[in-house]
């Protein structure tokens, strides 16, 4: 699932664009400040590298993803 980080300050708006969203598919995370939303970027960009390593390290050591190799999905 794609996920949209919002920044809105109004609330209405930001519910608004939020339910619009969802019901197209979209995960939305709203925030109030532009600042609040680029740490929540930053977090889970960090969940995401740490990931991405944890799989590589298990790969180079014999053990294959459950859904495949990485390899398999673009991932060196």
């Amino acid at each position: 699932m794609i996920e949209i980080y919002y920044v809105e300050d109004d609330k209405t708006i930001a519910t608004t664009v939020k339910e619009y969203l969802n019901q197209k598919g979209y995960a939305v995370f709203v925030f109030e400040t532009i600042e609040s939303g680029k740490k929540a970027f930053e977090r889970k960009r960090q969940t995401i590298r740490s990931t991405l390593n944890l799989r590589r390290y298990y790969e180079r050591r014999g053990f294959p993803h459950s859904s495949g190799r990485l390899s398999d999905h673009g991932i060196r």
